[in-house]
């Protein structure tokens, strides 16, 4: 059984508790075919208008890495009620990538540290780390710390 990590995150307008887990193999296919999906939306899009896409790098980035990866590994997502008993929040899955980027920022950084938490093996590489520990990492030794 897949180990489970849950978020809670409470402001004005949410109250909601997300449950992520460790990706399955089945996670990981899930992962690939929305990212894969959500690359041809942006190609498509990106012809349809012929214009650029306001700050088209974070928003390529999070379209076809963040988004895919959060969902992919996202179990269920619970509205939790007030004291009064209604829950200000109605969030559910599946989450199209519109409903997605209009969450508060702090509420998808929590989301992702604990999905890359849980799946440390899809933590994004900057360039510059795979271009300085590629060769040894891919040979099988472990990258040598640096003296800085």
């Amino acid at each position: 059984m897949p180990r489970e990590s849950v978020v809670e995150y409470r402001d004005d307008d949410y109250n909601i508790e997300i449950t992520v887990v460790q990706a399955s193999l089945e996670r990981g296919f899930t992962r690939a075919s929305l990212s894969q999906r959500m690359d041809a939306q942006l190609r498509a899009r990106k012809i349809e208008e012929g214009a650029e896409i306001g700050n088209e790098l974070q928003y390529r980035f999070v379209a076809i890495r963040t988004y895919p990866e959060v969902m992919a590994a996202t179990k269920q997502i619970k509205n939790v009620p007030d004291a009064s008993g209604k829950s200000t929040s109605q969030l559910s899955l599946p989450m199209s990538f519109e409903d997605f980027i209009a969450l508060p920022e702090a509420l998808v950084m929590l989301w992702e540290q604990a999905v890359y938490a849980m799946n440390p093996h899809w933590v994004p590489k900057r360039p510059k780390e795979e271009a300085e520990g590629g060769e040894a990492e891919k040979q099988g030794e472990p990258k040598e710390p640096s003296s800085s």
